[in-house]
């Protein structure tokens, strides 16, 4: 994982591919918001859908697989 991705009011960060998500993932969004990957709910060809848990509601969202998503 040599990948990093720019986020918003947090700097570089290391990412993967949305399709390389698993349970227990901790993901970063800008302003380094931090959520955990409680569950993955449904996956095609193409597109991902992961169902979030952090500091807010749970939220589900769906992604293309290629997607860098940043990582702790």
């Amino acid at each position: 994982m040599n990948e990093t991705i720019q986020l918003q009011s947090y700097g570089h960060a290391p990412a993967k591919a949305a399709g390389e998500l698993k349970e227990g993932d901790i993901t970063i969004w800008n302003f380094g918001v931090k959520s955990e990957v409680s569950a993955i709910i449904r996956e095609t060809e193409k597109c991902v859908w992961v169902a979030f848990h952090g500091k807010c509601v749970p939220v589900i969202r769906k992604f293309l697989k290629t997607r860098l998503v940043a990582v702790a």
